[in-house]
């Protein structure tokens, strides 16, 4: 399987949400920006035993110097991704029979540089083509 939130993050990037490696990351985030986007590998529930079909999770952060910027940009990946059945997300990907959204968004506060923050979690199921 190919790590998810990588694909997820490509997929971002593909729809021009962010731009993968200056303004997106994957299990990162930089202290560098202030308008960023993170994508975060968070685990997930058991996989199937008897097929290869993974149940990974993730979740999205935004930061911004704006609330109404941040909120934006994660409300427009959320109706994006949210209810996305049997597709993949980028070329030569992992087939996902499901991608949804776990909860609202949440408003995490400000970090210490004042920059708020807003973080979404999904959970999938997903058919990749090796186990890792």
């Amino acid at each position: 399987m190919r790590h998810p939130a990588l694909e997820v993050a490509e997929y971002i990037n593909d729809k021009g949400y962010a731009s993968l490696y200056k303004d997106l990351f994957v299990d990162m985030l930089p202290d560098l920006e202030n308008d960023c986007t993170a994508v975060y590998t968070t685990g997930g529930s058991l996989p199937d035993i008897y097929l290869p079909i993974g149940s990974p999770s993730f979740e999205i952060l935004v930061r911004s110097d704006s609330a109404e910027s941040a909120y934006s940009r994660i409300c427009r990946i959320v109706e994006d991704l949210h209810m996305t059945y049997n597709t993949t997300l980028v070329d030569e990907g992992n087939y996902y029979y499901s991608i949804l959204l776990m909860g609202e968004i949440n408003n995490l506060g400000r970090d210490e540089k004042g920059r708020i923050e807003y973080s979404a979690n999904f959970r999938c199921k997903v058919r990749g083509r090796e186990i890792c």
